[in-house]
């Protein structure tokens, strides 16, 4: 099954319309389990999307456009991961723009794309 089958496949599971107030959230969040999660769960925990109306916003900022995407690494001290060197670094960065790409080549949404440390996945 190629990877527009499996959009295809989850759309129709999630009873999704083509309405722009649509929070895709869980559709995104269910991709990029199926496309990075699966892939990296040596590194990589959890996936976490957050809807922009349902981003936390301080005082005097303005409203975010973009979804949040959080993803959960292990990392830090006391890990394999650690210390961070260049080629932990780069693995962070790869996994956090591979996660923009996905978003970014099936919806054609920009994103905004965090990373947060954790030691352990049972953690999360």
């Amino acid at each position: 099954m190629n990877l527009q089958e499996q959009i295809s496949r989850i759309k129709s599971m999630m009873d999704l319309n083509e309405s722009e107030s649509k929070d895709l959230s869980k559709l995104i969040k269910k991709i990029l389990e199926i496309n990075l999660l699966a892939y990296h769960k040596n590194v990589l925990c959890k996936v976490e999307v957050i809807h922009p109306d349902n981003r936390e916003v301080l005082e005097g900022q303005k409203k975010y456009d973009h979804y949040g995407v959080y993803l959960y690494v292990i990392g830090g001290y006391g890990t394999e991961y650690f210390p961070q060197t260049m080629a932990v670094h780069d693995m962070y960065e790869y996994l956090m723009n591979k996660a923009w790409d996905i978003v970014y080549d099936n919806f054609v949404l920009p994103t905004d794309v965090y990373r947060k440390m954790i030691k352990k996945c049972e953690d999360n």
